[in-house]
């Protein structure tokens, strides 16, 4: 099913975008489709695999407690990048369509720069208020040493984010997607290589041997993002003409994006804090409230965002697409791009609910030998409309 999902799904956008009066930019488009789609899957694949390795390993409840500290760094980073990239994606898009190629490469370096400030704040504030946040917010000391040590990631992470939006400007998603590949992989390999030694020391060191592998592999992923990068960076060296008011573009695009892409960051991680404190005040112990919330938010909800690799490729790769229309002024092409793809995006949702709403016994004992897992991938089953159309709308917005 998988398969011809892809394939269907990859005629419909072609189609979408009318790109059959450029036979070059058909090519490039199914090209990075097929790249990006594949590194994806394989991605997400990989990433469930490892949460299953996890959960056998280190059990539900650090899981759990996992899952809180996580909470807490997808605030900090939602800060760190979504404005910084997408700026870099967006003010590239419309230089190079316009064949402006010195503002495109003033602007990127500009937004390094500025995604490195934007970062060490992040990064400097989540290590000052680590312990207030662990005691207070979460409620959990033994999240604290994984917040300060998630700290030092922030400002690689803005940099990567940077070249990250300036590779999909250009449509060269295989840099991106081998970049992701090989964060993951090095976030596995660190894990399992720490967690025989941390584990035996309490879940407090076992959720420390997981942050250690993201920190590490989010600073190496930038240094591997900083070389793909160099290698082939605009070569004009002619700057006659790059006097473009940038800050008027960081106010206009960068701080709009980060102030509501943070916004949807802090509800989320306001609903994930509540969740088990919920559990505790309806008769859970603190052990079970974590065990719950790390069998939800850790175990089932990568299974069901698992069919979204398909949607959110195309919708990564649509961001260039729009914003190129929307320079040269193809407004018309826009809307018909974004009713179209609602139309995809809600048959392709509507399929997959049913799928996990029929056989969600079978998938929670499949993957994870657990029949709770199949309750609530039954009892989530009829959101997944909501959240496929909320990830592809938001990703056109932007």
């Amino acid at each position: 099913m998988n398969v011809y999902t892809f394939i269907w799904l990859t005629a419909r956008l072609v189609k979408i975008l009318r790109l059959g009066e450029n036979n070059l930019k058909v090519k490039i488009f199914i090209k990075n489709a097929i790249i990006l789609t594949t590194a994806s899957f394989i991605n997400m694949a990989i990433g469930i695999f490892f949460r299953i390795y996890m959960s056998n390993k280190i059990g539900a409840e650090a899981m759990g407690l996992y899952q809180l500290i996580a909470s807490i760094y997808l605030f900090a980073t939602t800060f760190s990048t979504t404005g910084v990239s997408l700026t870099v994606t967006r003010l590239v898009t419309d230089f190079v369509a316009k064949k402006e190629y010195d503002k495109a490469k003033s602007v990127t370096k500009k937004c390094l720069f500025f995604g490195i400030i934007v970062g060490t704040i992040s990064g400097v504030l989540l290590f000052y208020f680590s312990e207030n946040i662990g005691l207070y917010i979460l409620k959990d000391q033994r999240t604290i040493s994984s917040l300060k040590i998630l700290s030092v990631a922030l400002p690689f992470i803005a940099i990567s984010s940077c070249y990250r939006g300036y590779f999909f400007a250009l449509r060269q998603v295989i840099k991106t997607a081998s970049e992701q590949l090989f964060e993951q992989m090095i976030e596995i390999i660190i894990f399992i290589l720490l967690i025989c030694k941390f584990l035996p020391a309490g879940i407090e060191y076992a959720s420390i041997a997981m942050v250690i592998g993201t920190t590490i592999s989010e600073i190496l992923s930038c240094v591997y993002s900083y070389v793909l990068y160099k290698k082939d960076e605009f070569k004009s060296t002619n700057f006659a003409n790059k006097n473009f008011k940038f800050m008027k573009n960081i106010v206009s695009i960068f701080f709009p994006l980060t102030a509501s892409a943070s916004l949807r960051a802090l509800l989320s991680t306001i609903e994930n804090i509540l969740i088990p404190s919920g559990l505790k005040k309806y008769g859970q112990s603190s052990s079970s409230a974590l065990s719950i919330y790390g069998t939800i938010m850790g175990m089932v909800l990568p299974v069901i965002a698992f069919p979204t690799v398909f949607l959110l490729s195309f919708s990564m790769l649509l961001i260039p697409e729009m914003s190129e229309a929307n320079a040269i002024n193809k407004k018309e092409q826009i809307k018909s791009i974004a009713a179209k793809v609602l139309n995809i995006t809600l048959i392709f949702s509507l399929l997959i609910m049913g799928i996990f709403f029929f056989f969600s016994n079978e998938l929670g004992i499949c993957i994870y030998s657990s029949g709770d897992c199949g309750t609530y991938i039954r009892l989530l089953a009829p959101l997944i409309p909501l959240m496929y159309m909320d990830k592809v709308v938001d990703g056109m917005l932007k």
